[in-house]
């Protein structure tokens, strides 16, 4: 037996020409637990705090915390963690500037979050990192729409962890649909946001998705 979670990581690591078993990543998982609060941890609470509060649009204080994360991270599941907020960060910066070097800051970093998530088995952090780095290909000066909708379509084949995130992958690939604007797109997309607007049935979410398949209905 290993007491020392870490040296038992990195034998993991080591030792492994694949993927690591989904049960040994859920082993390490476990013993790392019984460990008592760690720095990630704290960091983590803080970073949600943030967010939850009126100076989530502080990016020097958010993008200084995120990279603190992504230092801190030690286990699969914090690395895809702090790689998944970095990349949101930098995504939130290309949109908000439209920076060309913050959207390749943000696919590489989903890029390393998608491959870490898909060797270790972890659908549910899979499926939110391949949804935001398909926008992080929409995003920027130069933008790749068929790099998008490859992300897109891998997060359609596996188990949305819950019905708002369905809505939002089906929402995100129509409007990528209607800007590539090719042969049968607009009735793809179209076919899609509907399928949205079944969840989205209130709010602001719902507003937009009816404005984009207004945009479909017209083309």
């Amino acid at each position: 037996d290993i007491d020392d979670i870490d040296a038992l990581y990195q034998l993991v690591e080591l030792g492994s020409q694949g993927p690591t078993p989904v049960a040994t990543a859920r082993y390490v998982e476990r013993l790392q637990a019984r460990r008592p609060a760690r720095h990630f941890d704290e960091l983590r609470e803080q970073h949600t705090a943030l967010m939850r509060s009126r100076d989530r649009r502080d990016d020097a204080a958010l993008g200084t915390l995120v990279e603190e994360l992504v230092r801190a991270a030690v286990t699969p599941t914090e690395r895809v963690e702090a790689l998944y907020h970095r990349g949101v960060f930098q995504l939130r910066i290309a949109r908000g500037d439209d920076d060309e070097a913050a959207a390749t800051s943000a696919r590489a970093a989903l890029t390393e979050a998608a491959t870490l998530a898909r060797s270790h088995g972890f659908g549910d952090l899979l499926y939110s990192v391949l949804l935001s780095l398909g926008n992080a290909w929409r995003s920027g000066p130069a933008p790749d729409l068929e790099h998008a909708l490859a992300h897109y379509e891998e997060a359609e084949l596996l188990a949305a962890p819950g019905r708002a995130q369905q809505a939002t992958l089906w929402k995100v690939t129509a409007d990528t649909l209607l800007v590539r604007a090719g042969p049968g797109d607009a009735a793809r997309a179209l076919a899609l946001l509907e399928q949205s607007l079944a969840i989205r049935d209130r709010g602001w979410l719902r507003a937009e998705t009816l404005m984009s398949a207004a945009k479909a209905e017209c083309c």
